[in-house]
């Protein structure tokens, strides 16, 4: 077998009660029971189906380089059984650093963002066609209940069933073994949106071409919903909540971007000057069958330059709007979903927490001038895939999730996480054959990074459960990795501003990009004042002047002369 293996189970619900809850099939890949679908069997013969189908429930299978046992179910990690300290450690961390924020006013703050974010619905769908009958869908960390730290992430979906008629756009993919998650899209009636190109009409004079192409156009509309949306919450805000002006300046929707980001300021009593993210994403609720749904022979054989209309379903498949050419299929709610089972308390949803708490503190972080965060190569997308399977594999044996197990379900995912990563394959939950791996696209220095990542994770980890590490060297190792962070952060956050000072000027010093600037300083770069207008712009870095022009020049590679 050239490729991770996990057991899954031969029917469609995972309903405890059920008959058949013995009926496991081995998969030559990581797959799993298509919640709520069928599993996908592609590629296995029908005596080797019989063969795994006679396979008992004792039967447990790993990956390729940790060989399947029927006598000793603890063969996945050491399973020494933790001591105290250690079950008191990850309790701790599950009170502090991975705790679900749940507090009154985090509560409040939840409650505020939905409220507004149901406003906006409701002025939209009053205003243009393409938001008729629309709805907030609630998705992501927070209502996975697997957000970390303080309420300052949101994730929301604006469903929107009038783009998914027939009449709107045609739907369609290109090859499955590069393009599975995304789906594509001709525009039939461009006058469907031409309530939204008249609002911006009305508002600036722009004119719009009709001859341009699908793709810009619908690019044109989105650029002005953003805009709206924008507006909207100029006057739409409650009490204690302003809203953050986009410290992206002119950087414009050029590239696939899926949400939409206004950024709102709490001040509240427990957080002050708490700045919220909010994403929100077009979804369009389309009843089509994605191309893997079809025959396997015939949607591999069309080819990498074939078009293939969808065709009609009885289930609603939600995608995201990306650009102006084509949807991303989420599987958001089926996530939400498989969470749903796993209350705060479960060990299924506090390993996970913990996950992302290990991999905060431990793994090396670099900042994206893009999001302007930093990141970790290990996504929690991929945190998650591993475990879903891990939640399928452990399924009938809840003993496996009590607390002094959580420590060998963490290095069984860390484990089960780097066989993948080493072997380039980790197949997506939810789309069969669709290796998230080579869609990432990793070089091979990345895949090293990844490598010792996690890596170093599991050697954390086992110190601390083998008393190698004491929980006060553990804290001592934490500090220094957020030291570092830190100085990462704040070099991103500046040269971010030294970019944004380079544009204002290049725009001629407008006035608005100024109070930009400004505000994005205030918010992430403590010691730093920005002071003047103009050409007498005035930078300060705890207390001493920097020079604007020669950094833009180191930076740039050319003479500048801004600032004075």
């Amino acid at each position: 077998m050239d490729g991770p293996r996990m057991l899954f189970q031969n029917h469609h619900s995972w309903s405890k009660n059920s008959a058949q809850t013995s009926n496991w099939l081995m998969a030559e890949t990581l797959q799993r029971p298509q919640r709520p679908f069928k599993p996908w069997m592609y590629g296995m013969s029908q005596a080797r189906l019989k063969e795994n189908r006679e396979c008992n429930g004792e039967r447990w299978v790993c990956f390729d380089d940790r060989e399947s046992t029927t006598a000793d179910k603890h063969s996945l990690c050491m399973n020494t059984q933790l001591s105290n300290p250690v079950e008191d450690f990850l309790e701790e961390i599950l009170q502090k650093g991975a705790k679900f924020p749940n507090s009154e006013e985090d509560r409040l703050i939840r409650n505020n963002i939905e409220a507004m974010m149901e406003g906006l619905c409701n002025s939209l769908d009053q205003s243009f066609k393409m938001f008729r009958d629309c709805r907030l869908l609630k998705t992501g960390s927070t209502y996975e209940m697997l957000k970390i730290g303080m309420p300052d992430e949101f994730d929301f979906m604006i469903e929107l069933p009038a783009l998914g008629k027939n009449e709107t756009f045609e739907f369609y993919q290109h090859n499955i073994s590069t393009q599975a998650q995304l789906i594509y899209f001709d525009i039939k009636d461009r006058s469907f949106f031409q309530d939204i190109i008249s609002k911006a009409m009305e508002s600036n004079d722009d004119e719009y071409d009709d001859e341009c192409s699908d793709g810009d156009f619908l690019t044109n509309v989105l650029n002005i919903l953003e805009q709206v949306i924008r507006e909207h919450f100029k006057m739409a805000l409650l009490e204690c909540w302003s809203l953050v002006v986009d410290p992206k300046l002119s950087i414009r929707r050029n590239l696939p971007q899926v949400a939409i980001t206004p950024v709102f300021k709490w001040e509240g009593k427990e957080y002050k000057h708490l700045y919220v993210s909010v994403d929100l994403t077009f979804a369009i609720p389309i009843k089509k069958r994605p191309i893997w749904n079809h025959n396997r022979s015939n949607h591999l054989a069309l080819g990498s330059n074939k078009k293939f209309i969808l065709k009609d379903s009885s289930e609603v498949l939600h995608t995201l709007l990306r650009d102006g050419e084509s949807c991303r299929i989420s599987y958001s709610l089926h996530e939400q979903q498989i969470m749903s089972e796993f209350p705060l308390d479960t060990g299924q949803n506090q390993c996970l927490r913990l996950l992302k708490y290990f991999r905060n503190v431990i793994c090396e972080q670099k900042f994206d001038p893009i999001s302007l965060e930093m990141k970790s190569c290990i996504s929690t997308y991929l945190l998650k895939t591993v475990m879903y399977y891990q939640f399928a594999r452990h399924k009938d044996d809840p003993s496996k999730w009590q607390r002094e197990q959580l420590f060998d379900r963490l290095l069984e995912a860390l484990e089960d996480l780097l066989v993948c990563i080493k072997k380039s394959r980790l197949f997506s939950y939810f789309i069969p054959h669709y290796n998230l791996l080579k869609n990432l696209k990793f070089t091979d220095t990345q895949i090293q990074n990844v490598v010792y990542d996690v890596e170093e994770m599991l050697n954390v980890l086992k110190k601390l459960q083998t008393r190698a590490m004491n929980m006060e060297e553990f804290q001592e190792l934490v500090a220094q990795k957020q030291k570092a962070v830190d100085a990462l952060t704040y070099q991103g956050h500046r040269d971010h501003v030294i970019d944004l000072l380079y544009i204002y000027a290049y725009n001629d010093y407008q006035a608005n990009n100024l109070e930009v600037i400004k505000q994005y300083a205030e918010r992430y770069l403590k010691g730093i004042e920005i002071q003047g207008m103009g050409k007498d712009i005035v930078f300060l870095e705890n207390g001493e002047q920097v020079n604007v022009d020669k950094e833009l020049e180191q930076k740039y590679g050319e003479e500048i002369s801004y600032f004075h």
